[in-house]
C-alpha cells in the first residue's frame, strides 16, 4: 500500500484518541477508589449503634439513604469498570494494528477489516459508557445530598453528645468527633466523585467523537485499499503481457528494419528515375509549348499561302478561260440532286444534301482542311497547355449577307442554339456546363463566354487538341443573332448567313443562290448557283444529258442506280468524310466544266476560284 494512504490515519488524531481513552481509564479508577472509600466510611456499625438507642429514627433513615446511594454508585462504577476494561483491550488492539499498518503495508488488506471491527466495538462501548453517564450524574447528586445530610448529622451529633453528657454524665466526645470526621470525609468524597464523574463524561464524549472520526478514516482507507488492489491486479495483468508484447514489437521492428533496408536501394533507384522522368516531362512540356506556338505560326503561314495561291489560281483562270467580252458574261451553274426537300436550318439538318447546301450559305469558325482546321470566320486561335481552354479571334470585317458585321455574340448565340436542337450536339459534349444548360438548370453555357466583341472563349471538361477541327462541322454554322430570333419559319424562308453564296429565292423544286460580293475569303467564280431537286434518277440523268445541268450528285444508295460508263462527261467517285452519313458520292460533271485544281489533287468545290467553264 502507498505510504500516502497510511498517512490519512493522521497520527495526531490517533494519539489524541489514545490519550482520551487513557484518561477515561484513570477517571474510572479514581471514581472506583472514591466510591469504595465512601462505602467503607458509611459501613460504620459503631456509628449506627451510637445513635440507635435514642435517635434511631431520623439518623438511621438518613444514613440508610446514604448507603443506598453509595451502593447504586458502586454498581454504576462496576459497569463502567467493565466497559473500561473492554475499551482498554480494544485500544491496545487498535494501537497494535495501526503500528503494524505503519510499519508493514503488506498486511493492510487483511488487517484493515480487523481495525474497523475493533473501532466498531470501541464505538459501541463508548456509547454504552455515554448511556451510563446520566445515571452516574444522578448518583453523584445523591452523594452530594448525602454529604449535606452527613454535615447536618454531624451538627446534630455534637448537640446530642452535649445533651447526653449532661443527662447521663457520660463522655460522648469521641462519638461526636467520629461523626464530624465522617461528615468531612463524606463531603470530600462527594467532591472527588463529582470531579471524577465530570472528567469521565468529558473524556468519554471526546473519545466517542474521535473514535467516530477514526472509523470514518478507516472506512475511507478500506475503499482506497480496494481500489488500489484492483489497480494492482490490472497492472499485474498488463505487466504480464508486456514481455510478450515487447517480443512481438521487437520482431516487428526487426522485420520492418529489414524491409526498409531491402527497399532502400529500389527507392533510391526510383527517386533517380522519378527525377529523370520529371526532367523529361519538363522538357516535353517545353517542347509541346514550343511546337504549339510553331504549329500556330505554320497554320497562319499556311493560310496566307493558301489565300495567295487561291488568288493566283483565280487570276490564272481568268486569263485562260475568260473571253474578250467577259465583263458582260454571267456564269450560271446548275446542279441536280435526288431529294424531296432541303433543310436550311444548320441546327436541324442531318442529311448529306442539306449539310452540303448549308455550307454555301453559312460559315463556321473554322473549315475542314484534311487532318487540320484552317481559318474561316476565326482568323486565329490559341489554347492552354492541356488543351482545355481555347480562345478564338474573329476575322475583322466579316459581314453577313445583310451587311451587318459578324460579332462574338452571334457565335455564342448560334452555338448555344445548336446544342439545344442539333442531332450532332453530342459531338460538343466536352464543353463545361453543357449538362446543366441542356437540362434547363442554367440559362447560360458556362464553358462558352464572350470576352471581347471579336473574341470568344471555350472551357472544356476534357482535353481536346482537335477542338478547332470539330468547330468546322456544318451544324456549328454561325447565324445573325437578332435576325434569327424572329420566328424561325420566317427566317429560314429567306435565311441570312456569311457564306460564299446568299439566298435569292426558292421556286418549286429549284433553290437559287447568288455569289456574295463581300465574302471574306474572296468572291466565288460562279455568279449564280441553282440547286434543282428531282424525284427520279432517270429524269435527273435525262436533264443532265440535255446539257441543262453542270453537275449531278448521287449519295449513298442513290449511287448504285448509276452506271458511270453509260453517262457522258466527267465522273468522280468521292469517298465521304467521316462526319457524313453516306458511304460515297458519285459526282457527274459536264464537259463544259473545267476543274483547274484537279492536277494538284485539290478537292472539288464550287466555292473555290479554280472552278471555271470552257467556252
Amino acid at each position: 500500500m502507498d505510504s500516502k494512504v497510511l498517512a490519512r490515519l493522521e497520527p495526531e488524531k490517533t494519539a489524541a484518541l489514545l490519550r482520551s481513552i487513557s484518561l477515561i481509564g484513570q477517571s474510572l479508577a479514581k471514581l472506583e477508589f472514591n466510591l469504595e472509600n465512601a462505602i467503607a466510611v458509611f459501613d460504620n456499625e459503631a456509628v449506627l449503634q451510637v445513635f440507635a438507642p435514642e435517635k434511631k429514627n431520623a439518623s438511621l433513615d438518613s444514613f440508610a439513604k446514604v448507603m443506598r446511594s453509595a451502593a447504586a454508585s458502586g454498581r454504576s462504577a462496576v459497569k463502567l469498570q467493565e466497559s473500561a476494561t473492554l475499551i482498554a483491550e480494544i485500544i491496545f488492539d487498535t494501537d497494535t494494528l495501526i503500528t503494524q499498518l505503519q510499519q508493514d503495508a503488506t498486511v493492510a488488506s487483511t488487517r484493515l477489516q480487523d481495525l474497523a471491527d475493533g473501532l466498531h466495538n470501541l464505538e459501541a462501548q463508548l456509547r454504552l459508557c455515554s448511556a451510563l453517564i446520566p445515571g452516574l450524574e444522578k448518583e453523584a447528586g445523591s452523594i452530594f445530598s448525602s454529604a449535606e445530610q452527613a454535615r447536618l448529622l454531624s451538627l446534630n451529633a455534637n448537640i446530642e453528645a452535649v445533651r447526653a453528657a449532661d443527662k447521663w454524665e457520660t463522655d460522648f466526645s469521641e462519638t461526636s468527633v467520629s461523626v464530624t470526621r465522617l461528615s468531612e470525609q463524606t463531603d470530600s468524597l462527594a467532591q472527588a466523585v463529582a470531579q471524577s464523574g465530570n472528567d469521565l463524561i468529558k473524556h468519554c464524549r471526546t473519545a466517542l467523537r474521535e473514535s467516530v472520526e477514526m472509523l470514518a478514516a478507516v472506512k475511507n482507507i478500506q475503499s482506497m485499499v480496494v481500489t488500489s488492489q484492483n489497480d494492482s491486479f490490472r497492472l499485474a495483468e498488463v505487466a504480464a503481457m508486456l514481455p510478450e508484447s515487447a517480443a512481438m514489437l521487437t520482431d516487428g521492428s526487426n522485420a520492418a528494419l529489414e524491409q526498409i533496408r531491402n527497399m532502400a536501394q529500389p527507392l533510391g533507384n526510383l527517386g533517380k528515375t522519378a527525377q529523370s522522368n520529371h526532367d523529361d516531362l519538363r522538357i516535353c512540356a517545353e517542347n509541346r509549348a514550343r511546337l504549339s506556338t510553331q504549329a500556330q505560326a505554320l497554320c497562319q503561314a499556311r493560310q496566307i499561302l493558301t489565300e495567295f495561291n487561291d488568288t493566283l489560281y483565280q487570276k490564272t483562270a481568268s486569263l485562260v478561260a475568260a473571253p474578250a467580252n467577259a465583263a458582260q458574261r454571267r456564269d450560271e451553274y446548275s446542279a441536280g440532286f435526288l431529294a424531296d426537300a432541303v433543310n436550311l436550318d444548320p441546327a436541324k439538318a442531318n442529311d448529306p444534301l442539306s449539310l452540303h447546301i448549308n455550307g454555301y450559305l453559312y460559315q463556321c469558325l473554322t473549315k475542314h482542311a484534311g487532318e487540320y482546321a484552317s481559318s474561316s470566320l476565326a482568323i486565329n486561335w490559341s489554347c492552354n497547355e492541356d488543351f482545355t481552354t481555347w480562345f478564338f479571334t474573329l476575322r475583322p470585317g466579316v459581314r453577313f449577307h445583310n451587311g451587318r458585321t459578324v460579332m462574338a455574340a452571334d457565335v455564342q448565340f448560334s452555338l448555344e442554339r445548336m446544342l439545344l436542337r442539333s442531332p450532332y450536339a453530342k459531338l460538343f459534349a466536352a464543353i463545361t456546363g453543357i449538362i446543366n444548360f441542356k437540362g434547363g438548370q442554367s440559362r447560360e453555357l458556362a464553358g462558352l463566354q464572350v470576352i471581347a466583341p471579336n473574341r470568344i472563349r471555350f472551357d472544356l471538361d476534357q482535353p481536346d487538341p482537335n477542338w478547332p477541327l470539330l468547330l468546322s462541322h456544318p451544324a456549328a454554322a454561325i447565324l445573325p443573332k437578332e435576325e434569327c430570333q424572329a420566328p424561325a419559319q420566317v427566317f429560314f424562308d429567306a435565311p441570312i448567313g456569311s457564306g460564299p453564296f446568299e439566298f435569292i429565292e426558292r421556286n418549286n423544286n429549284t433553290l437559287v443562290l447568288r455569289a456574295f460580293e463581300e465574302f471574306c475569303q474572296g468572291r466565288p467564280f460562279i455568279d449564280e448557283l441553282k440547286i434543282v431537286l428531282f424525284q427520279e434518277a432517270e429524269e435527273c440523268l435525262k436533264v443532265f444529258r440535255q446539257g441543262r445541268l453542270e453537275q449531278v450528285d448521287f449519295y449513298g444508295k442513290q449511287a448504285e442506280m448509276v452506271d458511270p460508263d453509260r453517262i457522258p462527261g466527267q465522273v468522280q467517285i468521292v469517298e465521304s468524310c467521316p462526319r457524313e452519313d453516306s458511304a460515297k458520292i458519285v459526282r457527274l460533271l459536264s464537259d463544259r466544266v473545267r476543274w483547274i485544281g484537279a492536277e494538284d489533287g485539290r478537292a472539288f468545290s464550287l466555292t473555290e476560284a479554280w472552278l471555271t467553264f470552257v467556252s
